[in-house]
């Protein structure tokens, strides 16, 4: 879940799910990928990501485990919106970087 900040009363905009990249890119396009999945390592690596409310620790490697993962954005609050008003955008990570082949771990 994606808030508008981490105030108690901020506003949910956004669900994001964590997806095992072999499920992912098994079961998508290049295109689709490109166009509504990120990489989670590359949103690791580039410092945006933070884990609350757990021991530095435990932060780290729920991290790594996420890094792991592809991540899809469902963006359901339009920004000038006062309610969700059913309008959904799938926006990416600021870090995405488009891939010309999936590659499938093994």
């Amino acid at each position: 879940m994606i808030f508008t900040s981490t105030n108690p009363n901020a506003e949910l905009v956004e669900i994001e799910y964590f997806i095992d990249k072999k499920l992912v890119r098994t079961n998508v396009t290049l295109e689709q990928w490109n166009k509504h999945f990120h990489d989670h390592k590359e949103e690791v690596a580039s410092g945006r990501v933070q884990v609350l409310d757990v021991p530095p620790t435990k932060a780290k490697a729920l991290a790594e485990a996420a890094s792991k993962t592809d991540g899809i954005l469902f963006h359901l609050w339009p920004l000038d919106a006062k309610i969700p008003n059913g309008e959904v955008m799938f926006p990416t990570a600021v870090s995405h970087k488009p891939v010309e082949k999936l590659e499938i771990p093994q």
